[in-house]
């Protein structure tokens, strides 16, 4: 997950506080721990695809809202750019 301030992490803590809903019992629900949910807040934490999809559900977004938390890792050959 990439660092990004506060902008989205403020976006996922005010939904949470919005709909009473604890980091323990969000890291129940995505079957991580308390403090990966912590990490995620924190903007430290590599959110999968699989639990964009299930953070977006609990917590009502669209995937597009939660775009920055995750991001698509290409190793090796595949992260060449492309020259013209």
């Amino acid at each position: 997950m990439r660092k990004n301030g506060n902008g989205k992490n403020r976006m996922i803590r005010d939904r949470m506080t919005y709909l009473d809903v604890s980091q323990v019992t969000l890291g129940a629900e995505l079957g991580v721990h308390q403090s990966a949910i912590s990490r995620i807040l924190a903007g430290t934490y590599d959110l999968k695809f699989s639990q964009a999809v299930k953070l977006s559900k609990i917590l009502g977004f669209s995937l597009d809202a939660l775009a920055d938390f995750f991001e698509p890792k290409m190793k090796g050959k595949h992260n060449v750019e492309r020259k013209d």
